[in-house]
């Protein structure tokens, strides 16, 4: 659930909830207005336009090869000793 916020005064109750405002009359708590506000998104900086163009004329990148999977080495046999005679 998003957190929510009340506010009031004589006139209204503001409800804050999420980014839907509601505004109640306070007297009879009848909905006056309900928004949806938008979210506030900060500027993308931009590359001055001479580093744009230079971006544009490099070759792209080609993606990298994986690395060939090696096969595992087999574990070398030991040798089997021989009983010894008595």
């Amino acid at each position: 659930m998003p957190p929510a916020a009340i506010a009031a005064n004589s006139e209204f109750v503001y409800i804050l909830r999420g980014n839907i405002l509601v505004q109640l009359d306070a007297r009879t708590l009848r909905l006056v207005r309900r928004i949806k506000l938008e979210e506030e998104r900060p500027p993308v900086p931009r590359r001055p336009k001479e580093q744009r163009e230079q971006l544009r004329e490099q070759p792209r990148k080609q993606p990298r090869e994986q690395p060939k999977e090696q096969p595992r080495e087999q574990p070398r046999e030991r040798p089997r000793e021989q009983p010894s005679e008595r």
